[in-house]
């Protein structure tokens, strides 16, 4: 069955559910999305959709994911239900009726367990809606300071990324060593970004929309696209 298809029969699905009115039905969302996106000026060429999954708390109005999202004309939020107790199962399901919603692969850019958020949909999912990565300050579930209220979400060494994708490391992470970073891209067969010494790479690194961080992941975005059409023939 073709997109166009199957978005008609999601609609039909809806309608004859009879969704409650505090929820909307998937056409409802799609118009709200391209209302908000014409409001914005972007700051990507690409035509691609990009997701943004925050981390636990979400991502304020200083943190350069926001600032991303509020210049990206094909930007979607993935709001949760719980930011301060995060549910691996509840996340997951939130990426995936965001992903559902698009007609085509999308870009992830994920932020500390945003980045695990991801991982964990890419496992139980697969990689049909998603067609890269990029995978900022992923911490490490054995650290003494990674937060108690987190509940599922495993050891990322333990998981696949079965997409290309940019793993970018800080060398005074609290959440995360180095040498995590490093062999988070390894298990990954991800690619590594040493940013240096920037915290948990966040508002309060002091990098504001971090153009240097947009820059270095827009260059890899365009190779692997490359490679991807190239591979499709």
């Amino acid at each position: 069955m073709r997109e166009p298809e199957r978005q008609r029969a999601r609609e039909q699905r809806d309608e004859a559910q009879g969704a409650p009115d505090h929820a909307p039905t998937i056409a409802q969302s799609r118009a709200a999305r391209q209302l908000t996106r014409s409001r914005k000026r972007s700051i990507f060429r690409a035509v691609v959709a990009n997701v943004y999954l925050a981390g636990i708390s979400n991502s304020g109005p200083r943190h350069w994911q926001r600032l991303w999202y509020e210049r990206d004309t094909r930007g979607v939020w993935v709001e949760q239900a719980d930011w301060e107790r995060p549910k691996r199962e509840d996340w997951v399901a939130a990426i995936a009726r965001e992903l559902e919603l698009l007609d085509e692969p999308a870009v992830l850019i994920g932020h500390s367990l945003g980045c695990l958020a991801a991982a964990e949909y890419l496992a139980l999912h697969g990689a049909s809606k998603v067609r890269a990565a990029l995978l900022v300050a992923v911490p490490d579930v054995a650290s003494p300071v990674f937060p108690a209220a987190v509940d599922g979400f495993r050891c990322p060494l333990t998981l696949r990324m079965t997409v290309p994708s940019l793993v970018v490391g800080s060398r005074n992470d609290p959440y995360a060593s180095f040498e995590h970073a490093r062999a988070v891209g390894s298990a990954w067969c991800s690619e590594l970004y040493d940013v240096g010494a920037l915290g948990h790479i966040n508002a309060d690194s002091g990098i504001g929309d971090w153009p240097e961080g947009l820059a270095r992941w827009q260059q890899f975005e365009r190779g692997a696209l490359a490679l991807s059409k190239a591979a499709s023939g």
